[in-house]
Formats: C-alpha cells, structure tokens, sequence
C-alpha cells in the first residue's frame, strides 16, 4: 500500500491511495526524535490554535488568520471525514460537551495531551459517517438562481465552512457585516440552513428572493399563531 503525507504544521494526514483508511496523526519532533502518534487509537484528548476567516480589504475570497495564540481548544478525537478536497477531524469537544467538527487545515499548534484520557464514547456508538457527511457538508440541491446575503461577521467561518469560496463572491459591507453573491440550489434545505443564523443573516437580493424566504418564514410563524 503506498502511502502519502500530507503535512500541515505539526498535523500529518496519512491515506492509502484507495482512500477507503484515513487516519490522522500527530508530528512530534523532540531531542532530534521523530515521533508520529496516531490521534485515533492513542485514546486520548489534543489541544490546538484554531485560525479564522476574514476578507482581506479589495479582495472578494476568504483569507485565514492566525487566532489568538492563548485561546486553546480542547477536543477527543474520533473520526476523520473528507468532503470536497477538505479534511474534518469530528470529535467531542470538551467546551460545548457535544460532537463537533473542526476543520484540519484551520488546526495549528496541535499538542497530544497523554495524560488526559478521551471523553464523549457515547457520542459516536452509533456514529454513521455517510449520515454525518451529508447532514453537515452536503450542498443545496434544487433549482440553481442567484442570491445575495448580507452575515453579521460572526457567521464567517461556517458560511465559508458550509459553501466554500469557488464561483462565490465575496465582499465587506460595512464593519460588523459581509455579503455573499452566489447562484445555488435554492429549497426549503437552503432556507433553513439559512435560519440557523437567525438574525444574523439576511437576504437583501434580488427582491424575488427576499419575498420567497419571506414567504418560507411567515408559513412557519403561522404554526404558531393563536387560532
């Protein structure tokens, strides 16, 4: 089986050529001593720097910066998913006690913590990839229309995480917001991915578009209306 190593920072993916195994591992390089641990049978909890999205001033793509270098995240890992040419470490992240998905490409500085055994088991018992993949990665089907959006700068990082950057423009508004030009596949799937922003994500173009998620809202307020 030929093996490939894809490197990033002190974080090495190793993947057959069939890409039926993926396994990610950890560089360790200490006293002139190369050491590669395996994140998934080792057991135990890592930490790392995790780098955010911004748009660098007269540009329309997404930048990554480095986050701030005392901000660690501590997560148990479990699996490794591959989706469009991106790699995600799933794992229980011990901050929001839940399952949750990082990027690997955004991971820096990733230390294996030996002593600290892996928690959250009984979130991936009957953890099934395909399932998983298609619930958080999977692109909107149905009838492709253009669309503007205007996201509170918050949502930068799952925006860029759920659509990507390919064929979409991007652009600062003003200081708090950004706007995304895109055609896509636009269905009751896309509105409520949208509604996970809340009101942090608005769609300000073209007006056919704004009546129909207007629409898409106001059927669901009336479920809730007194009779």
């Amino acid at each position: 089986m030929k093996i490939h190593i894809k490197q990033n920072l002190f974080l090495f993916l190793i993947y057959s050529d069939s890409k039926k195994h993926h396994q990610l591992y950890l560089f360790h390089n200490s006293n002139n001593h190369i050491h590669l641990y395996n994140l998934h049978t080792a057991r135990c909890k890592v930490d790392f720097n995790y780098n955010n999205y911004y748009i660098p001033e007269g540009t329309d793509k997404p930048k990554l910066k480095y986050g701030r270098k005392d901000e660690k995240y501590i997560v148990s890992p479990y699996h490794l998913l591959i989706n469009d040419g991106n790699y995600y470490l799933i794992c229980f992240d011990e901050k929001n006690q839940k399952k949750w998905t990082y990027r690997v490409d955004r991971m820096e500085n990733v230390k294996q913590l030996k002593e600290e055994k892996r928690e959250g088991a009984e979130h991936f018992y009957d953890f099934n990839a395909t399932e998983y993949a298609k619930t958080n990665f999977s692109m909107f089907e149905g009838e492709n229309k253009f669309i503007t959006i205007k996201f509170v700068n918050t949502c930068m990082n799952a925006v860029v995480e759920k659509i990507g950057t390919d064929k979409i423009k991007y652009q600062n508004f003003d200081n708090g917001h950004f706007t995304v030009e895109m055609r896509t596949g636009i269905n009751e799937q896309f509105y409520g991915w949208l509604c996970t922003f809340g009101n942090r994500a608005k769609v300000i173009e073209p007006q056919e578009q704004v009546d129909a998620f207007q629409e898409y809202v106001r059927k669901i307020t009336t479920l809730y209306e007194y009779e």
